[in-house]
This record gives C-alpha cells, structure tokens and sequence, in this order.
C-alpha cells in the first residue's frame, strides 16, 4: 500500500484522481479486516496492517482537504474522466468508477 500511495504522490494525476486512487487504495485495505484475512496475520504483521491504514487514511484525508479548497465546478472535466474512462459495454466497471468517485467526493460535499 505504500509504495502504491508514494508513486500517486509522485504522479501528475489529477487532484480527483489521485483522492480516488487514495479511496480505493484505503478500501481494499480494510477489506482484509472485513473478510477476517488480519486474524491470521502475526503481530508483526498486524502492526504493519494498521500502519499502513492509518497511512493511507491519512492519505486519503489530505487529498479529500486538497479537493475541499478548490469549488467542485473545476472538477467537472476531471469528473467527466473518470466516469467515461471504462467502456459503455461494462457497466458493472461503470458503476464501480462512479462509486469510486462518490467515496471521494461525499466527504467534501
């Protein structure tokens, strides 16, 4: 997960697609906890988990204040990329782009 959030620190994404990528990145993280995964990891393993969700929570939270600053209106190409970047003959790739998208922008709205 780290070495994931360093390289979209790195990038020239957008600001939305970066807190998007930060959401997504944080969800598939607590997934582990949700599907009962952590409770087979060792202790050392565990902490290694919870430092890396807290990372990228606190990740995700500073891209979602960078969003926050700026009016919504200037997203709206950025927006537009990102929900018609998967084909139209994939809606189920659809609907998870725009759910990605609304764990991004429901905080700041």
């Amino acid at each position: 997960a780290q070495a994931r959030v360093l390289r979209l620190e790195g990038s020239s994404a957008s600001a939305l697609s970066k807190a998007v990528a930060y959401c997504r990145t944080q969800r598939s993280i607590a997934r582990l906890m949700g599907r009962g995964i952590t409770g087979c990891f060792s202790k050392a393993q565990l902490e290694k988990y919870k430092k890396a969700l807290q990372f990228v929570a606190a990740c995700a939270q500073a891209a979602q204040d960078n969003l926050s600053a700026q009016p919504l209106d200037s997203y709206s190409s950025s927006i537009h990329a990102l929900l018609c970047a998967t084909s139209p003959d994939e809606p189920l790739a659809r609907a998870n782009a725009f759910y990605d998208l609304m764990d991004a922008l429901i905080p700041i709205l």
